[in-house]
């Protein structure tokens, strides 16, 4: 059988770091997750390392983006974008992709299956972060809350509609993309501290939804009878939620021996499917891989 390998250089902490083997799309696959701790400089050799290594068909970028959108107008990251560059020869991804495809179809499904209704109140981490996802909610009609200024920004200020969180991102979008990802995103050890706060706004709703290690930092240690809706999660997290009282956990894949990979690992491997087909790796050319070789959500019971 054919083989890909994809690795994802995280400048999130090394304690998450994971490697596993599955098959997708008639391929060996191995997926390889390296924390740096959020060492830039070893970012830096690990991505030209993996650029030089013949056996690796796609890079993903951890714990930073390479774009934010906000209704079709995108903000390249000035700093996400020096790291991509190192890489010459292979596709290089950050998870953008399959937020915009993967993550939306997702949410379909579970509307339609009727994990998620429109009565249910949303804390969304991030609209920034994941503006296509953030936008579905409100459209299904949703009392929702976008954390941007709340949980990356350090400002006790809940945005409480979709058009508030679009005239904030025009505002400040522009000079965030200039500036380092750690002012906004927990990197390296950060990301094992907890911080608990604004518990009122948890407690206020039925859904959190959004990036995980955000949920995971902010949440209080009480969450009895939350659905969680998010990517990266590791066994350990699983148990922190269950320990939480959460009713359901709903991941955007499927789990691969204990963890559910990110968004990032898993569109470069998507990415490396085209490659190998002789495609662009293109996020428009996305669906044809993911209509013939469908990622299915990972739903889980933990506490009845």
């Amino acid at each position: 059988m054919r083989k890909i390998q994809v690795v994802s250089i995280s400048l999130g902490s090394s304690s998450r770091d994971k490697s596993a083997e599955t098959s997708f799309a008639g391929f060996e696959v191995q997926l390889r997750r390296i924390g740096c701790d959020g060492d830039r400089a070893r970012m830096v050799q690990l991505l030209r390392e993996v650029d030089h290594d013949p056996g690796v068909d796609a890079v993903a970028l951890g714990g930073i983006d390479l774009v934010w959108e906000i209704e079709g107008k995108k903000y390249s990251v000035r700093e996400a974008r020096k790291l991509a560059d190192l890489v010459k020869d292979k596709p290089v991804v950050c998870g953008f992709g399959l937020k915009i495809t993967l993550e939306v179809k997702m949410l379909k499904k579970l509307f339609r299956e009727g994990h998620v209704t429109a009565g249910h109140r949303v804390l969304f981490m991030s609209l920034a972060e994941r503006y296509a996802m953030g936008r579905f909610f409100w459209d299904q009609g949703c009392p929702i809350l976008y954390g941007d200024l709340l949980f990356t920004m350090g400002i006790p200020v809940p945005i409480r509609s979709l058009r508030a969180g679009r005239v904030l991102a025009r505002i400040l979008l522009p000079v965030a993309r200039q500036l380092p990802i750690r002012f906004f995103y927990p990197q390296g050890r950060k990301q094992d501290v907890r911080a608990p706060k604004h518990e009122k706004y948890f407690s206020w709703a039925d859904v959190l939804a959004g990036d995980f290690l955000l949920i995971r930092k902010f949440a209080p240690d009480d969450l009895p009878g939350k659905v969680v809706i998010t990517n990266t999660t590791t066994d350990n997290d699983r148990a922190m939620l269950a320990n939480a009282g959460v009713h359901k956990l709903i991941t955007t894949a499927p789990r691969i021996q204990g963890r559910t990979f990110g968004a990032n690992v898993l569109e470069g491997l998507v990415a490396a499917v085209l490659v190998k087909e002789g495609k662009d790796p293109l996020p428009e050319n996305y669906p044809d891989v993911l209509d013939r070789y469908p990622l299915h959500p990972a739903i889980e019971i933990l506490n009845p």
